[in-house]
């Protein structure tokens, strides 16, 4: 998956001193919707989610791989766009696949929640 274990890169940090950094900061928190939603979207984009990727990257004695298909690595990548599970959830909440696409193409976590929020059509 492509980013899986993403994290910050060495030598920078979280709250970066990059413009682009700063803006998917202020896009997360400015956007609409409850504190919650803001809070998730700010976890994934730290790849901080309790995943058992996660989990087992932190020492935790876990098997990694997918509850649901039992197959891949369970990593924000999949849990939420690959998982052939979560393609059915996709397809039945009328989202476009095209989108999924395009976010499974992304290189990171963060560049995952600045596709999601630049939308334009409210996904």
């Amino acid at each position: 998956d492509n980013y899986r274990g993403s994290r910050t890169a060495p030598g920078e940090s979280s709250s970066g001193a990059g413009g682009n950094r700063e803006k998917i900061w202020s896009m997360i928190w400015n956007m609409e919707g409850p504190n919650r939603l803001k809070y998730f979207m700010w976890r994934l984009a730290h790849n901080s989610l309790v995943l058992r990727s996660n989990l087992s990257g932190r020492g935790m004695k876990i098997d990694p791989r997918c509850l649901l298909c039992n197959y891949a690595w369970e990593d924000g990548g999949h849990v939420f766009l690959r998982c052939k599970h979560v393609k059915v959830v996709w397809r039945c909440a009328g989202l476009v696949e095209d989108l999924r696409v395009q976010l499974t193409n992304c290189h990171d976590a963060k560049e995952v929640v600045s596709t999601i929020l630049s939308k334009d059509d409210g996904v």
